[in-house]
């Protein structure tokens, strides 16, 4: 990615930012992400393609700054991941919260793209990178289990209640989506 979030960005470039992202994920609620060039983006949001290109390399790299802006909403860098019962209910909850704020948005863009199109699986990706590296950063408490494989399991487990409630269209309640959770994690059918 040709932007570096590490550095501090003035008002001009924020707004770049924000009308570019907004303008390709308005795009991506009607068109499949494989229909969407630069070429449109830049139209769409009147500006010059070398705009976009001193910001992003590619459509790909703009949907990789998408997922980090999502995720700097989600994650909590400075609490340590502990893969309890409770911080996955609290990951949840910011996934539940992010998507419900988003919710016509985001079945906008289900609807246009399908679940197993590029824009599904990069964000599964993303959150995969995402779990990783979240760990790799916090000395997380010794368990019989690689942390990586139990961090895998977990995110595993928030990303199919997500996808039951907001995908597959179950409604749950966050209670409900919580018990579901417990039971999946292993504390009981």
């Amino acid at each position: 990615m040709k932007y570096d979030p590490t550095q501090k960005v003035h008002r001009g470039q924020e707004r770049v930012l924000k009308n570019i992202s907004q303008t390709f994920l308005d795009l991506l609620q009607t068109k499949a992400f494989e229909q969407i060039s630069v070429r449109l983006i830049c139209e769409q949001s009147n500006y010059p393609r070398s705009t976009f290109y001193n910001y992003f390399s590619d459509k790909y790299d703009l949907l990789d700054y998408i997922w980090s802006t999502f995720a700097d909403e989600i994650i909590q860098e400075n609490r340590p991941f502990t893969a309890s019962l409770e911080d996955l209910y609290d990951h949840f909850d910011r996934i539940y919260d992010l998507i419900l704020s988003h919710l016509s948005s985001v079945k906008a863009v289900i609807k246009s793209n399908t679940l197993d199109g590029y824009v599904q699986s990069s964000a599964r990706n993303y959150l995969r990178r995402l779990s990783s590296q979240l760990i790799s950063k916090h000395d997380v408490p010794k368990t019989e289990l690689p942390m990586e494989l139990l961090s895998e399991h977990c995110l595993s487990i928030l990303l199919s209640v997500c996808e039951w409630i907001f995908i597959k269209n179950h409604a749950l309640t966050k209670t409900q989506a919580h018990e579901m959770i417990r039971k999946l994690y292993g504390y009981g059918a």
